[in-house]
């Protein structure tokens, strides 16, 4: 695996019933202060216009080493801290270069 391209991620995450309005907070309260990380090329947050309690994160980061940089960010560790209470199931996380 060459961990010099660009890797991105897809991270889907359920609130459980009654905290939609809380991880939708929390989760808004993440996007400022990632894309002013080193190595975050885009990071976007998407809601289902379906279903109030499913949120999707869309990233790309320069370099794996980049997401893992991120994962221990203070704005995120907190965050994942939080998602025991307020996610329903656990974050379903997919990471992938890009082919072809």
């Amino acid at each position: 695996m060459n961990e010099s391209r660009p890797l991105h991620v897809i991270a889907m995450l359920r609130a459980r019933p009654g905290a939609e309005r809380e991880l939708r907070q929390l989760t808004l309260g993440l996007i400022e202060p990632t894309r002013a990380e080193t190595g975050c090329l885009r990071y976007e947050l998407l809601e289902d216009p379906n279903d109030d309690a499913s949120l999707t994160f869309v990233e790309t980061w320069q370099t794996e080493a980049h997401l893992l940089a991120h994962l221990e960010t203070p704005h995120l560790l907190h965050a994942r801290g939080r998602y025991a209470e307020l996610l329903q199931g656990e974050l379903e996380l997919r990471k992938g270069f890009e082919i072809g």
